[in-house]
């Protein structure tokens, strides 16, 4: 799939969550559940959405542990050894693939 010229090159392709290539399960951050461990594969969104992400440790190949999530409000989630507070429109610019712990 081919990007369009303002895109990252950590930017996930738009509006592909589906099934994802070669059988990769594709979800938001905010779709994970406390306790749930995954694996950022990319980030949708705006440049500075993007910036402010990448600034914060969620970059591809980055681990992340979900530590709260309500299912409203923001999250608190674990990456690269710090503790983030997100919102939820962030959390759902962060494409991750969910793996056991």
């Amino acid at each position: 799939m081919r990007r369009g010229a303002g895109e990252a090159p950590w930017q996930a392709p738009s509006q592909d969550l589906g099934g994802g290539a070669a059988g990769v399960q594709q979800v938001t951050l905010a779709d994970l559940q406390t306790n749930e461990h995954g694996v950022v594969l990319g980030l949708s969104g705006g440049r500075s959405v993007i910036q402010r992400l990448a600034a914060l440790g969620f970059t591809p190949g980055a681990d992340v542990e979900v530590a709260q999530n309500y299912g409203w409000g923001p999250l608190i989630v674990s990456t690269r050894g710090a503790r983030v507070a997100l919102g939820r429109g962030e959390a759902q610019r962060v494409i991750v693939e969910p793996k056991k712990p």
